[in-house]
């Protein structure tokens, strides 16, 4: 694995490509450790480029009625 910056949608693809390969991996092994690098660039380059837009308030505020009673119905 090659280490270098996520500059395009191209790299990411390929950074996403080299994190499903690895998401397999047994915890706490050199193989799991290989998974640190990329997810840490996959993150920062979708925070920059893939921003998750706020919720709709009123689509919250049903959300939160909704997850309430079924709480409250559990």
């Amino acid at each position: 694995m090659q280490i270098k910056p996520i500059q395009t949608e191209s790299d990411y693809d390929v950074a996403l490509a080299e994190i499903g390969a690895l998401l397999d991996a047994t915890p706490n092994t050199p193989t799991a450790d290989k998974l640190e690098i990329p997810t840490a660039l996959v993150e920062s380059y979708g925070t920059l480029h893939h921003p998750v837009p706020p919720p709709d308030p009123i689509d919250a505020l049903h959300y939160s009625i909704e997850s309430r009673r079924l709480a409250a119905l559990a």
